[in-house]
């Protein structure tokens, strides 16, 4: 009776196990059906032994016990990780908007109860600075000074005739272009957070009716939180051809002066459209290239240190010698890990071309990013990229869609041919939406360029289509 009792609890165990991983979103289809197999085989086993009166046959069976044991111990840990790792970066329900209370660094002010008035600037596109200014008054009384020009707000500021600023922490970067050693002048004394909801979008779940498709993959330059809003440093649509498996990376780069969606007026940068969220960049590069957008992949310095040391380092053909830091490049082909892959796809000062050069960069490590993961079909590969990227990767992929993805890879070891291309301009300088009144170097669009990448995207996009 005992036997029969312990091999019903190993039973209902593994049933258990088995439905787990049905639902561990990275075990591909294949690996499910030796899995079941694999159940089966042994618990017949088990039973045909623990039944039998020979000593050593029923120690053969508790043996084959434990290893059903392990397995299942196995299986709820790749659940759990699974689960968890893509319920955090599909689970993108808010964004967080960073605003700092600054004074001089000379001045003697410490704390928010040292001032006595603070200077604001409501950005119409900024929705969650109002939501700042009514946390800061909740946490002091301090009298605020409204400006209509940002301009007059940073002068008045530097001449000393505000004690403070409330300002997105982006815009100090954007100061700084003009201002000379801003980030140095100053100190903050208070920091607010402000999370938003984002809105949510109907998107197709799966994957045998998306077809050919878009994504945005969208690089912030920030450390931390992949939640946090910041201006966007690498801007790279991804058209995948899902048919002919290829993807076409088109980069644009991060001064292009394009108009802000659903502005008037004033263009600005485009790496200014990622202090207003991730929404506006792309919906300003549906824009520019008349082409839907659904999806989305962000990451920051984190994330591409992490998951280049993830997959073991990447390969990469520097077409110069480059002195990064601790980071020697020499020409020609190198093997680098995550901090020098993130130094090689920074990188534009050492460039005549400077950010076109850096963009070819960033889609060279990119294309070698996917060629590394591609190449190599084994789930501890996976695992490792789940433990690299669980705080510092998002998307808005549904995770039946990504594990439908993964099921195909694994089970056709598809093998994709990335193309790059990139967006041409010429330097200039402009008023910008974001910082109006003053004059910011840009980049002016060449349209030549720009009408080859719409055509190239265009024509992939509706292939699918004339396919169906």
């Amino acid at each position: 009776m005992k036997r029969l009792i312990y091999f019903i609890l190993i039973l209902l165990l593994s049933i258990i196990s088995i439905f787990l991983a049905f639902n561990a979103t990275i075990i591909p289809n294949i690996i499910l059906y030796i899995i079941i197999a694999f159940y089966v085989v042994n618990l017949l086993l088990f039973f045909i032994l623990i039944t039998r009166k020979k000593k050593f046959l029923r120690i053969l069976g508790i043996f084959i016990s434990i290893i059903l044991l392990l397995t299942s111990a196995a299986l709820v840990f790749v659940y759990y990780k699974s689960n968890s790792f893509f319920n955090k970066i599909t689970n993108v329900e808010y964004e967080t908007s960073n605003y700092s209370v600054i004074v001089l660094k000379e001045s003697s002010y410490e704390k928010l109860a040292d001032l006595t008035n603070i200077g604001i600037y409501n950005n119409e596109l900024d929705k969650n600075y109002s939501l700042a200014i009514e946390e800061l008054n909740d946490k002091a009384k301090i009298y605020n000074q409204e400006y209509e020009s940002i301009i007059n707000l940073v002068t008045d500021f530097l001449d000393n005739k505000i004690e403070s600023v409330l300002v997105n922490e982006n815009y100090i970067d954007i100061i700084n272009e003009t201002t000379s050693e801003f980030e140095d002048k100053i100190k903050v004394i208070d920091t607010l957070s402000i999370k938003s909801i984002k809105e949510k979008k109907e998107l197709e779940k799966e994957l045998s009716k998306l077809g050919n498709f878009n994504i945005y993959i969208s690089g912030i330059d920030t450390y931390g939180e992949i939640s946090t809003v910041s201006r966007s440093d690498v801007n790279i649509i991804a058209t995948v051809d899902m048919k002919n498996n290829k993807i076409l990376l088109t980069n644009t780069p991060r001064d292009y002066y394009v108009q802000l969606h659903g502005t008037t007026g004033n263009k600005d940068k485009l790496t200014h459209a990622g202090v207003y969220g991730i929404d506006m960049s792309m919906q300003t590069l549906e824009d520019l290239y008349d082409t839907n957008i659904d999806y989305y992949v962000r990451v920051n310095f984190n994330s591409l240190i992490k998951m280049v040391d993830a997959i073991g380092g990447i390969d990469i053909y520097s077409d110069q010698t480059l002195y990064l830091g601790n980071c020697y490049i020499p020409y020609g082909n190198n093997h680098l890990d995550g901090k020098c892959a993130l130094a090689f796809s920074r990188e534009r000062h050492s460039y005549m071309e400077g950010d076109r050069h850096r963009g070819m960069n960033q889609q060279q490590v990119i294309e070698a990013i996917i060629k590394k993961v591609t190449e190599s079909n084994d789930i501890n590969n996976y695992l490792s990229l789940l433990n690299a990227l669980e705080d510092s990767f998002q998307t808005n992929f549904d995770k039946k869609l990504i594990n439908s993805f993964l099921n195909l890879q694994v089970k056709n070891n598809y093998k994709w041919s990335v193309e790059s291309i990139q967006v041409n301009g010429y330097d200039d300088g402009g008023y910008t939406y974001s910082y109006p009144g003053q004059y910011l170097y840009v980049m002016q669009p060449d349209y030549n360029s720009l009408e080859t990448a719409k055509s190239r995207i265009k024509e992939i996009i509706e292939a699918n289509k004339s396919d169906n």
